[in-house]
C-alpha cells in the first residue's frame, strides 16, 4: 500500500515538473530595455512626381536611414530620410550608347522623409516578423528636363537638346508590408514591399500610383 502511495506521489510530481517547466518554456522572451530603434537599407523606387503641373512616372534608385519608437507591443512609429537618384524609364540613347529621338525626359535627384506607423502581426518571441504599413511621405526633388527638339529638314540625326530645372515638393499615401528576420537578439534582417500615391490627381482617374522596396538591416537599441 504505502509502495502504491510513493508511486502515486512520484508521477504526480513528475507531472508537475513537467508542467512548470513547459511553462516556463512557453513564455515570452523579456523585451528589451529599450524601445528605440535604427536602421538603413538600399531602395529602388517608381513614384510620380508633378513639377510645374506636369507629372511623370520616374524611378529612384538611392538609400534610407530611419529610426523607430515602440509606442506599444505591436504598433510603432517610425521617420526616416530617403535619398535616390532616377529618371523616366525612357532617355536620349538606345542601349548600344548612340542617340536616339525621344521628345521629351526626365531626371530626379530627390530628398524624401517617411513617416510610418507600423503594425506586428507577428507574437515577439518570433525570429520572423511581419508588419503592416501606413504613412505619409514627403520628398522634394531637383527635375532636369530635356526637351529635343528635332530639326524637320534633315534626318533623326539633326536634332539638339534644351536643358531646364526646376524644383518642387510632392506628397505621397504610402501603404505596404514589413519583413524582418532576427539575425541576432539586436540585429534584423529586413525588407518592405510598398505601393504609393501622388496626393496631386494626375494620370489615370486622377491616380498617380508607384510602388519600392527597400533592403536593409535594423539595429535594437538595449
Amino acid at each position: 500500500m504505502r509502495s502504491s502511495i510513493r508511486s502515486a506521489y512520484a508521477t504526480l510530481s513528475a507531472l508537475v515538473l513537467t508542467g512548470a517547466t513547459a511553462a516556463v518554456a512557453q513564455q515570452p522572451i523579456p523585451p528589451l530595455a529599450s524601445r528605440w530603434y535604427a536602421g538603413t537599407g538600399g531602395l529602388l523606387e517608381t513614384r510620380v512626381f508633378t513639377v510645374k503641373g506636369n507629372s511623370t512616372g520616374c524611378y529612384l534608385l538611392g538609400g534610407n536611414v530611419y529610426g523607430g519608437y515602440a509606442l506599444t507591443p505591436t504598433i510603432s512609429l517610425q521617420v526616416g530620410l530617403v535619398h535616390g537618384r532616377g529618371g523616366s524609364l525612357d532617355d536620349n540613347f538606345a542601349d548600344d550608347g548612340t542617340p536616339k529621338y525621344v521628345p521629351a525626359s526626365y531626371k530626379q535627384a530627390a530628398w524624401g522623409v517617411p513617416v510610418q506607423l507600423r503594425y506586428g502581426f507577428s507574437q515577439p518571441t518570433r525570429r520572423f516578423q511581419v508588419d503592416g504599413i501606413l504613412g505619409v511621405s514627403i520628398y522634394r526633388t531637383r527635375q532636369t528636363e530635356t526637351n529635343n527638339v528635332l530639326y524637320t529638314n534633315v534626318s533623326t540625326d539633326g536634332w539638339y537638346s534644351v536643358k531646364s530645372h526646376a524644383s518642387a515638393v510632392n506628397s505621397y499615401f504610402d501603404i505596404g508590408a514589413g519583413f524582418r528576420y532576427a539575425i541576432s537578439p539586436q540585429w534584423q534582417a529586413t525588407t518592405d514591399v510598398a505601393i504609393n500615391a501622388n496626393f496631386k490627381s494626375s494620370g489615370y482617374y486622377g491616380i498617380s500610383p508607384g510602388a519600392g522596396a527597400t533592403v536593409g538591416v535594423r539595429y535594437l537599441f538595449r
